[in-house]
């Protein structure tokens, strides 16, 4: 697990995206919606694909999908 959060933290840290960057969505938290694999991967493509690239947002999706499941099972 502390690995999973180190790599999710180090692609943040690489295109400086902080998490709170990551929770400005109106109303509700981003790592909050990734619950909803879909919805999450609907996310990322909207606000990062462009800023981080296809390759790096692909990884931080698995990244924080995979955070997602370890931390609610």
């Amino acid at each position: 697990m502390k690995e999973i959060i180190d790599n999710v933290e180090r692609i943040l840290q690489n295109y400086n995206i902080s998490l709170n960057e990551l929770n400005r969505f109106p109303g509700k938290k981003f790592l909050s919606q990734a619950s909803d694999p879909k919805r999450l991967q609907m996310l990322i493509e909207q606000r990062f694909h462009k800023q981080i690239g296809l390759k790096d947002a692909k990884e931080l999706e698995i990244l924080l999908l995979t955070y997602n499941y370890i931390s609610h099972n």
